[in-house]
């Protein structure tokens, strides 16, 4: 029922434009995620420091970590 047709021509250039096409959405997709992730390693970092771990005034006790600035300690 259904004529087929041998089809005429080379699709080796289509094929090597949709493959580039593929791998660039890829390589967008992978940076993307690369630099989200570096940016939240990054961030998390940061939450974790103590900024004034070696300060004489800084006790560590969980209600007040900071006798001199208390807004600061342990953010």
């Amino acid at each position: 029922m259904f004529i087929t047709v041998p089809l005429q021509g080379d699709f080796s250039v289509a094929n090597f434009v949709f493959a580039i096409c593929m791998g660039l959405v890829l390589l967008s997709f992978f940076w993307s995620l690369w630099v989200s992730l570096r940016q939240g390693w990054t961030n998390l970092q940061q939450l974790h420091q103590i900024p004034c771990n070696r300060c004489v005034f800084f006790t560590g006790e969980y209600h007040v970590k900071c006798a001199l600035h208390p807004y600061k300690a342990l953010r």
